[in-house]
């Protein structure tokens, strides 16, 4: 789906009629599933995620940065780089943690079928690309996977534990998590 989809339903339900124009909503239709539950993806299948992907998001090419990096670097610029933790509030969290952190993303959504933690169903996504693609598949947005690309970014974790150190170990259970996860000695 495009806009110039959208653009040609207005252009032919303004000229032509709901009638003409009914074939060409149906081609865009969507229905709704079943209520959301919350799907939580363990750490160390997130950071298996993250580096296989090598923190780029597979449906734009974005570099993300692993948002607990983020989280350290802002607790020693809290001025300058604010967050909230609890969902990164607009006006309050800096713009860095919704569109640089990654996040994993269902390429085949779990409303839709798709395995909650199967690898290959997982891939890490930007933000923004992940809140556009919400539950829809990949066919109906008309957008392709991008292969995992050879680099050596890392969403910033190789200065993970030096960071932690600097912010003054905050948060252990948090962060000794995702360093074990990681592979990443505190």
């Amino acid at each position: 789906m495009t806009s110039d989809d959208i653009a040609e339903i207005a252009q032919v339900l303004t000229t032509a009629g709901r009638a003409a124009a009914q074939p060409l909503v149906e081609a865009i239709a969507w229905s709704p599933g079943p209520p959301r539950q919350t799907l939580v993806v363990s750490t160390s299948l997130r950071a298996d995620t993250y580096c296989r992907d090598h923190f780029t998001c597979r449906y734009c090419g974005r570099r993300t940065v692993l948002a607990s990096v983020l989280e350290l670097i802002a607790r020693i610029f809290p001025a300058q780089i604010p967050f909230e933790s609890h969902h990164y509030r607009g006006g309050v969290t800096h713009p860095a943690f919704t569109t640089l952190t990654a996040s994993v993303d269902h390429i085949r959504p779990v409303s839709g079928g798709g395995a909650a933690t199967d690898p290959g169903n997982l891939v890490t996504a930007c933000w923004p690309c992940n809140l556009g693609k919400g539950d829809l598949s990949l066919e109906f947005l008309g957008w392709t996977l991008r292969p995992i690309v050879d680099s050596e970014w890392a969403g910033l974790t190789g200065y993970y534990a030096a960071l932690w150190r600097l912010a003054e170990r905050p948060n252990p259970p948090l962060h000794l998590g995702w360093m074990r996860a990681l592979g990443i000695e505190p």
